[in-house]
C-alpha cells in the first residue's frame, strides 16, 4: 500500500489541512489588506498609482520570489511544519514594521520582508497535502488551502473596512509608537491577528513522506537533470502559469479601485462588498474548484486538470465584459464573483498538477519554482501593468475599469494557448512515469 494512500486514512489529516487553511487565511490578510488601504497611504506619503502598485507588488514579490528557491530546497529536507512557524512569526512582524511606515522605502523594505517570509508558505502546506492524500484526491484540500486565500482576502475587506471606519475620525496614541493614521491602524491589527494565530501550527504534525518509487519515477533524482529531460513541458508549463499569474493579479488586484473610483462606493462600502464576495467565492471555489478538478483528474488522469484549466481562462474572459457599466453594481458584484471560483477552480487544477510532475524530494522546490517565475513576473507586474495602462495610455485614473479589460482579455487568451500547448508534453512525461 503506498504511503499516501494509508496518510489519508490517518487520524489528523483534514485537520491538519484545516490549520494550514487558517494560516493560508492569515497570510493573505497580511498581503492583500493593502488594497483597501490605498486611498489613506497615497494621501498620506503623496504617491501615484504606479507607486502604490510597486509596493503591493514589485516589492513583495522579489524576495517571495527571490527567497522561495533556497526555502523550497529546504522544504524538502527539514521539518515543513517549524519552517511555517519561522515564517509566520517573521511576516506578523514585517506586516508591523509595515503599518509603523513614514516613507516609501521604509514601506517597501517591509514589504519585501514580507514577501521574503510568506514565501515558505505554499511548499510547505502543498508538499504536506501531497503526502496526506493520493493524487486523485488533492484537489478537494488544494482547492481548500487556495480558497483560504479568499477568506483572507475577506478578512483583509472587511476588518480592513470595520478599522477605517472606526478610526476615520479618531485615532488612538498607541504605546511606544505613538498615534497612527487609520490605515496604519489596520495594517498593525491584521499583524497581531497573524501573531497570535501562530501557535496553532503546533497541532500540525509533520507526515511521513511518499516513497518516491511510488511516483514511478524511482529513487534517483536530481532537478535540474529531472528538468532538462522534460524541458519543453517545463517551458510551456511554467509560460502558462506566468502569463495566469499576471493576468490575475494585474485584473484581481484592481477591483477595488473599480468600486471606489467608477462605481460610487467608500473605502468602507468597497471592504464590505468585496468582503462579502471573497467569502461565497471561497465557499464557492474551496467545494467546485475541489469538486472539479478531482472529477478532471479521475476522467483524464494524464492532462484532465489542464484541460480544466484552459476551460475557467476562458470563463475569466467572459467575466471582464460587466465591467464596460462599471456604474452597474450589481454587474460587476455577479463578474467578480464568478471570476473568485474560476480562480480557485484554476488554482486547484494547477497546483494538484505540480506534485505528480516530480518524485517527493523534489516538491517543496518544483512549488518554490512555481512561485519564482509565477509571481516575480506576474504579481511584481501585473498590477504595474494595469496602472501604466490606466496612467500612460488611458491618461485618467476613473478609466481603470477599461484598462483592466484591454490588459486582461489579450492576456488570458495568451494563458489558454500556453495551457493547450503543454497538455501533450504532460501526457508524454505521465505516460512514461507511469
Amino acid at each position: 500500500m503506498p504511503a499516501s494512500e494509508a496518510a489519508v486514512r490517518r487520524p489528523g489529516a483534514w485537520r491538519t489541512v484545516w490549520i494550514l487553511a487558517l494560516v493560508w487565511a492569515m497570510a493573505m490578510l497580511d498581503r492583500l489588506i493593502l488594497l483597501l488601504l490605498i486611498p489613506g497611504i497615497k494621501a498620506s506619503m503623496q504617491l501615484s498609482d504606479t507607486e502604490v502598485s510597486l509596493l503591493y507588488g514589485l516589492a513583495f514579490a522579489i524576495c517571495f520570489s527571490v527567497i522561495g528557491i533556497p526555502l523550497g530546497h529546504l522544504v524538502d529536507r527539514w521539518s515543513r511544519r517549524n519552517l511555517l512557524i519561522a515564517g509566520m512569526l517573521g511576516w506578523s512582524a514585517a506586516t508591523l514594521a509595515c503599518a509603523l511606515s513614514h516613507d516609501f522605502w521604509t514601506f517597501f523594505a517591509a514589504r519585501m520582508t514580507l514577501g521574503a517570509f510568506q514565501a515558505v508558505l505554499a511548499p510547505a502546506a502543498i508538499s504536506i497535502v501531497a503526502d496526506l492524500f493520493p493524487t486523485e484526491q488533492r484537489g478537494k484540500p488544494t482547492a481548500l488551502l487556495l480558497a483560504a486565500s479568499m477568506f483572507g482576502g475577506a478578512l483583509a475587506n472587511l476588518v480592513g473596512g470595520a478599522l477605517l471606519d472606526a478610526f476615520a475620525d479618531h485615532q488612538p496614541v498607541l504605546p511606544l509608537v505613538g498615534q497612527l493614521a487609520a490605515w496604519q491602524l489596520a495594517l498593525f491589527g491584521a499583524g497581531l491577528v497573524s501573531l497570535v494565530a501562530t501557535p496553532l501550527l503546533l497541532l500540525v504534525q509533520e507526515p511521513p513522506r511518499e516513497s518516491a518509487a511510488a511516483t514511478g519515477m524511482g529513487e534517483s533524482f536530481g532537478m535540474i537533470a529531472h528538468v532538462r529531460r522534460h524541458g519543453a513541458m517545463f517551458l510551456l508549463l511554467f509560460a502558462a502559469f506566468v502569463v495566469i499569474a499576471v493576468a490575475g493579479n494585474g485584473v484581481g488586484n484592481w477591483w477595488p479601485a473599480v468600486f471606489m473610483r467608477q462605481s460610487g462606493l467608500t473605502p468602507t462600502e468597497t471592504g464590505m462588498v468585496l468582503g462579502s464576495i471573497s467569502l461565497i467565492g471561497g465557499i464557492g471555489a474551496a467545494v467546485i474548484g475541489g469538486a472539479l478538478s478531482d472529477w478532471a483528474a479521475r476522467r483524464d488522469p494524464r492532462t484532465g486538470r489542464l484541460k480544466l484549466t484552459a476551460v475557467a481562462l476562458v470563463g475569466q474572459m467572459i467575466v471582464l465584459l460587466p465591467l464596460l457599466q462599471p456604474q452597474f453594481v450589481p454587474g460587476i458584484v455577479v463578474a467578480l464573483s464568478i471570476s473568485v471560483i474560476l480562480s480557485g477552480v484554476i488554482g486547484a487544477a494547477c497546483y494538484s498538477l505540480l506534485p505528480d510532475l516530480v518524485p517527493p524530494q523534489g516538491r517543496g522546490l518544483l512549488i518554490a519554482m512555481y512561485q519564482f517565475v509565477g509571481n516575480l513576473i506576474g504579481f511584481g507586474l501585473g498590477p504595474t501593468a494595469v496602472a501604466l495602462v490606466t496612467n500612460e495610455v488611458l491618461r485618467a485614473e476613473t478609466r481603470v475599469a477599461e484598462a483592466m479589460m484591454l490588459f486582461g482579455l489579450p492576456i488570458y487568451a495568451l494563458a489558454g494557448v500556453f495551457v493547450l500547448l503543454a497538455a501533450p508534453a504532460v501526457n508524454r512525461m505521465r505516460a512514461a512515469a507511469a
